[in-house]
């Protein structure tokens, strides 16, 4: 009875002990502090919450599975497990654990938590990783460390990571700290380097934000049009990347061999474009440039494809190289120095203009085009004009550093446009007929599509003086190229020159054409008498083609002698080509009227008069049926004729049908008739017309072995069968071999056999060329030749003869040899040896110096000449 009684007291006591603690904290917590869960174990250690946790204060709440406080409030330690969740006003956190020590309810003190495999967000920053420090103030996030697998996500569409990221909270945003291969993107911006620092500055909304960055040690900037690497970087704008500054071996890579570069670099962003400065060793390296300056600034853009490009750059303290393609096609380094330059690209690798203040320019390699090179170029100002056209002001050509000619206006055109080429340098020689001779040119220049040279000469033997111009024009209203040169002698003939073709379009409708070739006089051991001409117009309006033109054209078998001249004047035509779509048919229509002179040696009088024409041809081609192709062209035309007085109106017409069929199959096989009928005789000589009925067959193959078969059949006039001409030949190993064979077919035997033999092995090849004339009994022209080439050299003999009659006619060879790496040599000639003679003779020696100027003397039968050129310009 007494125990029992002492137990129940005990119990009693014990309770209301317990009341007393729970009445107690519940109150303190109800005040600043509330603890809920499924169940709560209470000791004077600590409090253990399980299951829909929740710890509630007025700054911030705790909800997880599982929660153990130690101390009064967790002040000794909190731990949480189970669907963490830490939220207040300012930020909300998540975790699978948290650990760390809370402060006392109501305390302004700042505490530390640890999210273990966390996340979170904070205003416009988020944030996860495997282990997150969180350090808070009241209600606020203060600061953050998180390592390793850290990410923080920044307004914009902008994160970092690394193996560790520290973040503080200040006034304006998030100060951030990124180490361990940091990782910095924002849009299509990629940063990485050693450490990341900045701050990250909320917009005024929650997609916008500004950004202040600097990455220390490897720096590397990528983006999907460049990318840019440096020991420094600072990043600033909304993005990130509005403005850059860069310090310590940086380089922007453009594309493929394109880069710009220096040890110090600034580069903003004004709309779509980006300005760069670049300071300190500033190079920029492209496909066709390198350039090296003090300062180099300018302009990036984006054309539509994406693609980034330099539109503009400037340059200070200049010097480096271009690569420009000369008119042999073959690329020259032109290396330059200069006080400053400008330049334009029309592309991500195409120089289109380059502009230089006192500047000097090369081609030569190995010096320094400031007083080393063989030539180089000085100028006030030098330009690059659409990448072909190089333009000099007040100009002074030097040699080795010695000035040589001085011009006003400089030119090379790195194409060829048809000027002669002329010795810039002075060129001089000696001939049997002009004795010595002093020649030289000099350029002139309106603009890049008008120039051209004054060509002066001079002739010691006959107290000759030359003078003659050059003249280009590349315009849209007049184009062509022309020269004028004469040369006046004291004593003996004169000599002069005009020569040309030009394209004048004052309309879109019409073009006025002129070409013209005029010789008259000695020259060079050679009496000119040559005069040709053509003046024209031609347009097409409303689908009609029209033209007129007036014209002397020479004609001669014999390139000493002229026996043959047609001028007309004038002639005009009207014309209309069509092809129908729906059909294969096209046709044209034509009708002209001119007045002709002609004249030949052997006739007593010039034949004149006017002549005129109308008609037209046609053509169809046949839908292919298998291997034939058939198809069918014809013309026709009425020439009405009118000598002049006294003479009656003539005319003349005529027709032409071309039916024709194309068999394919192991070879080609050809069947034309050609039925050409004449009504009339035409007085003149140039347009007479023949009537013709012929059937000709062709037939080929290709493979191992080429054959082809040709020969015609006349029906009118009456001359029955051609010579059958049959060839094949073939390649074996290193003998190329052909035979042909022409057969009279109505003799029924052979007429002649030619055969063409070439073997080559290695770098000897063996040429003989022969044949046998079977009516004449007698072996026709025999050439045999000998060739051996190889790198830098090539040489070779020809001999020809007639057997039986001369063995030995003519001997030709020539040379070609480099040697001692600069110097050439060539030499061509032609023995007679039945005359006893040398028919022809070239020779030249030169050498090149530093690979741009050749130097060295030409000569042949009639004298030589010392001279200097550019090479390829």
């Amino acid at each position: 009875m007494g125990y029992e009684r002492e137990t129940s007291v005990l119990v009693l006591t014990t309770l209301l002990i317990s009341g007393l603690i729970v009445l107690g904290v519940a109150r303190e917590y109800r005040a600043e502090t509330v603890l809920e869960a499924d169940r709560l174990t209470l000791s004077a250690e600590s409090t253990v919450a399980e299951g829909n946790v929740r710890l509630t204060r007025p700054e911030w709440s705790l909800s997880s599975d599982y929660l153990e406080l130690k101390g009064r409030d967790g002040t000794d330690g909190v731990t949480a497990r189970g669907n963490v969740i830490l939220k207040s006003e300012e930020f909300t956190a998540r975790a699978e654990r948290l650990s760390g020590e809370l402060t006392e309810a109501g305390s302004e003190d700042s505490f530390k938590l640890t999210l273990f495999k966390g996340s979170g967000k904070s205003g416009s920053v988020s944030f996860s990783g495997e282990n997150i420090g969180l350090v808070i103030e009241g209600a606020k996030l203060d600061s953050l460390r998180i390592a390793p697998g850290a990410e923080l996500s920044l307004a914009g569409n902008s994160s970092l990571a690394g193996g560790e990221i520290r973040a503080k909270k200040v006034e304006a945003g998030w100060d951030f700290e990124v180490t361990g291969n940091p990782k910095y993107e924002s849009g299509p911006t990629t940063l990485r380097a050693d450490k990341i620092t900045g701050t990250a500055s909320p917009g005024q909304d929650s997609d916008s934000a500004s950004r202040r960055a600097t990455a220390e040690g490897n720096v590397r900037l990528s983006r999907p049009d460049w990318s840019l690497t440096s020991d420094y970087l600072e990043l600033k704008g909304e993005d990130g990347t509005q403005e850059l500054s860069a310090e310590g071996a940086m380089r922007v890579t453009l594309g493929e061999n394109s880069y710009l570069s220096g040890d110090k670099a600034s580069i903003k962003k004004i709309e779509d474009a980006w300005k760069f400065e670049l300071s300190e060793n500033a190079e920029l390296t492209r496909k066709t440039t390198n350039l090296r300056a003090d300062r180099i600034s300018g302009t990036l853009s984006t054309d539509p494809k994406d693609a980034v490009k330099i539109s503009d750059l400037t340059a200070e303290g200049i010097s480096g190289q271009i690569v420009l393609e000369g008119s042999k096609g073959e690329q020259r380094k032109v290396q330059m120095l200069g006080k400053s330059a400008a330049f334009e690209f029309d592309s991500p690798s195409g120089l289109s203009r380059a502009d230089f203040e006192s500047s000097s320019f090369s081609t030569c390699e190995g010096c320094r085009c400031d007083g080393g090179c063989a030539y180089s170029i000085s100028a006030d100002r030098t330009s690059l004009i659409e990448g072909d056209f190089v333009l000099a002001r007040s100009a002074r050509l030097k040699s080795f550093g010695v000035p040589v000619g001085w011009s006003p206006l400089y030119f090379l055109t790195l194409k060829d446009v048809g000027l002669p080429k002329r010795p810039y340098f002075p060129e001089i020689g000696y001939s049997s007929e002009d004795g010595l001779s002093v020649s030289g040119a000099f350029p002139v220049f309106h603009d890049k599509n008008h120039f051209g040279n004054v060509v002066m000469d001079y002739f010691s033997r006959h107290q000759g003086l030359g003078l003659g111009l050059d003249y280009y024009s590349g315009g849209n209203t007049v184009a062509g190229v022309g020269e004028i040169y004469g040369i006046y002698r004291a004593f003996g003939d004169n000599f002069y020159k005009l020569d040309g073709a030009f394209d004048l379009n004052p309309a879109d409708w019409i073009e006025i054409s002129t070409d013209i070739t005029v010789e008259q006089g000695e020259f060079r051991g050679s009496n000119y008498d040559h005069n040709e001409w053509s003046l024209s117009l031609d347009g097409q309006d409303y689908g009609l083609n029209w033209k007129a033109l007036v014209s002397r054209t020479e004609k001669s078998d014999d390139e000493e002698k002229t026996d043959h001249a047609i001028e007309r004047l004038p002639e005009i035509s009207l014309s209309r080509e069509r092809s129908l779509q729906d059909f294969p048919l096209s046709y044209g229509l034509r009708t002209r009227l001119g007045y002709y002179r002609e004249i030949k040696r052997d006739w007593s009088r010039v034949r004149s008069g006017g002549r005129g024409e109308i008609g037209g041809n046609f053509r169809v081609k046949a839908p292919a049926m298998g291997p034939f192709n058939p198809s069918l062209k014809g013309e026709g035309w009425l020439n009405p004729y009118y000598l002049g007085r006294g003479e009656e109106v003539t005319a003349r017409a005529w027709t032409n049908l071309e039916p024709e069929l194309k068999i394919e199959g192991p070879g080609t096989l050809n069947l034309q008739f050609v039925h050409r009928e004449g009504f009339g005789e035409s007085p003149f000589e140039f347009d007479s017309i023949k009537s013709q009925d012929r059937l000709s067959l062709k037939y080929s193959s290709t493979g191992d072995i080429n054959q082809s078969l040709s020969f015609h059949y006349d029906f009118v006039p009456a001359d029955g069968f051609s010579n059958a001409k049959y060839s094949i030949g073939f390649s074996r190993y290193s003998l190329d071999q052909k035979f042909t064979v022409s057969y009279d077919i109505l003799e029924a035997s052979l007429s002649s056999i030619k055969t063409e033999s070439t073997y080559s092995r290695g770098k000897i090849k063996l040429n003989l060329s022969s044949g046998y004339d079977v009516d004449g009994g007698s072996i026709s022209g025999t050439t045999f030749g000998l060739k051996f080439s190889s790198e830098g050299t090539s040489g070779g003999i020809k001999l020809k003869s007639t057997p039986f009659e001369t063995w030995l006619k003519k001997v030709s060879g020539e040379l070609q040899l480099e040697f001692l790496d600069t110097w050439s040599l060539s030499l061509t000639g032609e023995y007679d040896v039945q005359a006893g003679n040398l028919s022809s003779l070239s020779y030249s020696l030169h050498n090149t110096l530093q690979n741009c100027l050749k130097v060295g003397i030409t000569g042949s039968k009639s004298g030589f000449w010392f001279d200097v050129e550019l090479v390829d310009f």
